[in-house]
This record gives C-alpha cells, structure tokens and sequence, in this order.
C-alpha cells in the first residue's frame, strides 16, 4: 500500500498516530435551575486530526519531498488536498491550531546545509475536511 498527497508519493511507512483519539460525537451537559442533567450529544461532520509521523527508524524523507511540501502550506485557505492512506481516501487541509502544520528533522541530526538527498524524519499534521 501506499501514501499519496494529491499527486505526491509519501514515505508509505508514515503512522497516522492519532487515528483512534478522535471522536466525531461531542457532547454538551449542563444543569437546570432545578439540578436536573440535561446531556445532549450530535455528530461532527468534518474536522478529524491527522498526524503522518515518522520516527528514528520508519518514515524519513527526501530533502526535495520536504522542500515540495513546505512550499504546498504557504497558501493559507488553499483548495482541499487528496490524501489517500493505504487506500483511504481523505479530503484534508493542513492543521494550524497551535503546533507547526509541517515538521522535519535530519536523520543525522544538526546538518547546516542539508540537500535535496539529505533524509529527514518527517511530521505533517491535516484536519479532515
């Protein structure tokens, strides 16, 4: 199986490690005046987190793949990006809330000028939308 981002092949051993914390039921309880609970519950559309991370061992990058998609994040409110996961299909967009929407680190560590075939162990962070 494989890892693409609209047209480009990524390191097909990415780990979506966020794939189970999410839940698209949120729910909302509050009491009356009376101390009566009132639970309501609905379901979320859109906006499911997903983090393709790499590690010490397992999905590193080229430093031309990372460059390519560095540049796919600058366009704030781009159009939709197809990812497929091994053969699930997503419609996402990078995710912005707080942490980097995109992180590499050398293999090697500290590299002062790293190239196009430098590895990198890779991190992209994507909602679902």
């Amino acid at each position: 199986m494989s890892i693409t981002l609209n047209t480009l092949g990524l390191p097909a051993d990415l780990v979506w490690t966020d794939r189970y914390d999410w839940t698209p039921v949120v729910q909302s309880l509050a009491r009356t005046e009376a101390g009566v609970l009132v639970r309501e519950e609905s379901l979320l559309q859109k906006g499911r987190p997903i983090t393709l991370e790499g590690g010490d061992d397992h999905g590193w990058a080229s430093g031309e793949l990372v460059a390519l998609l560095h540049a796919l994040q600058l366009p704030a409110n781009a159009d939709p990006m197809l990812l497929v996961y091994h053969g699930q299909e997503l419609q996402v967009a990078w995710r912005r809330d707080g942490a980097a929407p995109m992180s590499a680190r050398p293999v090697r560590g500290a590299v002062s000028n790293p190239g196009a075939g430098e590895l990198f162990v890779l991190a992209l962070r994507f909602i679902e939308i």
